[in-house]
């Protein structure tokens, strides 16, 4: 069993118990820029990954078997934590536009999108000032979860629960 890992845009195959390397490192990316925090589509044919090529911190969707990059979610801002939904369908990623009253990193928050994997409009899933970042779709797709500084304690993190279609966020866990 071979078991697929992208490492800060380079692809490598591990071992399943994941102690020696299979194949040669291969860069799928090149150029300019920090391209980062990648996630395979659930069929293993694309990849999507944030990068910093244009100056912003944007994502891209590659094509693994013609190495095609294509602009996925563009602009001002942060685009971050992308995951796939089981179907190959969407991804949904936290984004934080970052305004002139930003001070030194702190910005308005980090509210979480999906966006159509094959491109679209992204719609927006969570507002406010809050840092929801490290989406994931349940496996029914109908949810999506997500750790937040959301609550009373915002400088602690718990585990919240967001319809796909949009709704309010609820509290799963949250440690004190």
């Amino acid at each position: 069993m071979r078991v697929k890992q992208v490492i800060l845009g380079m692809a490598i195959l591990l071992a399943a118990h994941g102690t020696q390397a299979l194949a040669a490192p291969d860069a799928l990316t090149e150029g300019p820029g920090n391209d980062t925090e990648a996630a395979w589509s659930p069929d293993g044919r694309q990849v999507v990954f944030q990068s910093d090529r244009n100056g912003d911190l944007d994502l891209y969707v590659m094509d693994l078997a013609s190495r095609q990059v294509r602009p996925l979610v563009t602009g001002p801002g942060h685009a971050c934590f992308p995951a796939w939904s089981h179907d190959g369908q969407w991804i949904v990623y936290a984004f934080a536009h970052f305004t002139k009253t930003a001070v030194q990193g702190i910005e308005d928050g980090y509210n979480l999108f999906v966006v159509p994997a094959a491109g679209g409009e992204p719609r927006r899933l969570t507002r406010g000032p809050f840092r929801d970042y490290t989406p994931t779709f349940s496996r029914d797709g109908r949810s999506i979860y997500f750790s937040s500084t959301r609550g009373a304690e915002q400088s602690s993190v718990g585990l919240y629960r967001v319809p796909f279609e949009g709704g309010e966020p609820e509290r799963v866990l949250h440690h004190d």
